[in-house]
């Protein structure tokens, strides 16, 4: 889940640290995405902001996912077969 997302749905980071239990300063210095032990709390709390798939509301899903060592999970471009060269 993107950070800009749950800042969104909560209503602002503030809100979003009070229903985690924890600062607003902690909200500021996540990445681009939510770290993942907040976001299986975000689940618990808060299922309706996610699809049955896992994915945050309003988020596209990247079709496959790549590990990156250094910022975790990435997404990749899929290219259809009838237009790779």
């Amino acid at each position: 889940m993107k950070t800009e997302t749950a800042i969104n749905l909560a209503g602002s980071a503030t809100k979003l640290a009070s229903l985690l239990g924890i600062t607003p300063s902690a909200v500021s210095q996540w990445e681009e995405t939510v770290p993942e032990p907040r976001y299986w709390q975000l689940r618990i709390l808060r299922p309706k902001w996610f699809t049955k798939a896992g994915e945050a509301i309003g988020e596209v899903p990247a079709p496959f996912a790549s590990v990156d060592g250094a910022s975790g999970v990435k997404a990749t471009a899929v290219v259809p077969a009838s237009r790779r060269d």
